[in-house]
């Protein structure tokens, strides 16, 4: 157990760190009572630009799924993460593998955001590389995921339907949240994050504020084949 309380002065809550969440406008962690579905604390960001919309923003994401096969390796490679690189940043291990297109979509534009990631499936995505995506707090550690229509996708639903994101970022396969400054050699390196593989992207999904997947939408059977 977290020997330290929640921050909020109405709390004071102990409580395991996995059930944390982290404000996106203040960066401290709180629990799930002093927290809105748009992951703005309720107590220490009452003064926030971004409180007086806090129950408008409700942070959808949209995302591409990918194959079973895929899925099965990035959990693959989830596994093999040393725990002593890992961030105290909470990143749920057992979500979803997909590729991120955009985050901060309210519900009542959801439905848009999907119809028109729909318009443009399907493609093929090559899932490659090893990158690291830094923020001011700890590395993303990230499977790349490249298609051009990817990054156009990004862009168009940032303009029309999603939030600037805080920290830029290009669509991607989350594998974990890592110390800053920590070594990655040695993981980029390792077999089981070196390989390479491609899909047609068919799959459309959408996430919750709490990282579950809320709906979904198949539009074709996604294929893969393997690369070394």
């Amino acid at each position: 157990m977290n020997t330290n309380p929640c921050p909020c002065e109405n709390c004071q809550t102990f409580i395991n760190e996995t059930s944390l969440y982290e404000c996106t406008e203040c960066f401290n962690y709180y629990c799930p009572e002093c927290v809105d579905n748009s992951a703005i604390c309720k107590c220490a960001c009452l003064m926030s630009p971004m409180a007086d919309n806090a129950t408008a923003f409700e942070g959808y994401g949209v995302a591409i799924g990918v194959p079973p096969v895929i899925a099965a390796r990035i959990n693959n490679c989830r596994c093999h993460l040393p725990d002593n690189c890992q961030a105290t940043t909470i990143f749920n291990a057992n979500q979803v593998p997909h590729i991120t297109l955009a985050t901060g979509i309210s519900k009542d534009n959801l439905e848009h955001a999907m119809a028109f990631v729909a318009t443009q499936l399907p493609f093929t995505i090559i899932v490659g590389g090893v990158s690291v995506l830094q923020t001011p707090d700890y590395a993303v550690l990230v499977k790349e995921a490249e298609a051009s229509q990817l990054l156009t996708l990004h862009k168009k639903l940032i303009e029309r339907y999603a939030t600037k994101p805080k920290y830029p970022y290009w669509p991607h396969i989350t594998l974990g949240f890592l110390k800053l400054h920590f070594n990655t050699a040695t993981i980029v390196s390792d077999l089981a994050f070196t390989w390479r593989c491609d899909f047609q992207a068919s799959r459309i999904l959408a996430f919750s504020p709490n990282g579950e997947v809320a709906y979904e939408k198949t539009l074709a059977i996604a294929g893969c084949h393997s690369a070394s």
